[in-house]
């Protein structure tokens, strides 16, 4: 399955554990038009991308989900990255498949799914 990158948290990887950005794209093995992708988001990371970041990630034990957009979450047969509760310009709720933000003196709770007896 293919996933998003958090380009933001990519970058500061990158800028953290390599040289350069063409250290990080030889680690991966992947072209500089093809990194040029990633980071301007017309491309997603395929299943071998995503290994190789993975063991790359596994050599500075980093998790590798901290690099990656939340994968969606599905209401009814719509794909969602995010739900917004807001009243007026005002954030009172984030939720993504992630977590949860939620301003303070509000509490969402979430129910499991549990499997039909």
């Amino acid at each position: 399955m293919k996933r998003k990158p958090d380009v933001i948290e990519l970058q500061r990887f990158i800028k953290q554990h390599y040289k350069s950005k063409k250290d990080f794209r030889k680690a991966l093995g992947i072209s500089q038009s093809h990194l040029y992708g990633i980071f301007n988001g017309r491309v997603e990371l395929g299943n071998k991308v995503l290994e190789r970041l993975n063991r790359e990630c596994d050599k500075f034990s980093f998790n590798i989900e901290h690099l990656l957009k939340p994968e969606p979450m599905y209401i009814g047969k719509m794909k969602v990255d995010e739900i917004l509760i807001t009243r007026g310009k005002e954030l009172i709720v984030s939720i993504t498949s992630k977590n949860v933000i939620e301003k303070t003196g509000y509490k969402v709770e979430l129910l499991p799914y549990e499997k039909v007896r």
